[in-house]
């Protein structure tokens, strides 16, 4: 009987620590699926913008920039990069239309493939909003 205790016990425990490893190498795998570059299209009315997004893995977190095709700005960082293994945010400081002048930018993927997302974006000084599709490239 002790042996099946012993057994029991020994199986619940490593039941135990596999579900708390589960969520952790889920989690980094996500994170190193969504490094790359992204060729994200923005929808904004009747408008359509095209941007590129690369992301780096860095130590389990992301980093990345953002770039225009037509050369208005290169490389700019993103900022407070969040991603809880659903949901991708961050923030980017750019010129932006009507007049060129420099805004916070707030993207949010709500939902997140390793090959596609989709999600929504907000220039927050214009109160404009538009839908955003990315693919990786």
């Amino acid at each position: 009987m002790k042996a099946k205790r012993t057994a029991g016990w020994t199986l619940g425990v490593a039941a135990a620590v596999l579900m708390n490893l589960i969520p952790l190498t889920a989690g980094q795998a996500s994170t190193g699926s969504i490094a790359g570059t992204w060729s994200a299209e923005i929808s904004v009315d009747t408008e359509i913008f095209v941007i590129s997004i690369t992301f780096r893995a860095v130590d389990g977190n992301l980093e990345g920039t953002v770039s225009e095709p037509y050369g208005t700005f290169t490389d700019l960082p993103l900022a407070e990069i969040a991603f809880d293994g659903t949901v991708l945010s961050f923030h980017f400081n750019a010129p932006t239309p009507p007049d060129g002048m420099e805004r916070t930018v707030n993207v949010k993927f709500t939902t997140v493939g390793e090959s596609s997302m989709e999600g929504v974006l907000e220039v927050p000084d214009l109160g404009v909003f538009g839908s955003v599709r990315a693919t990786k490239q």
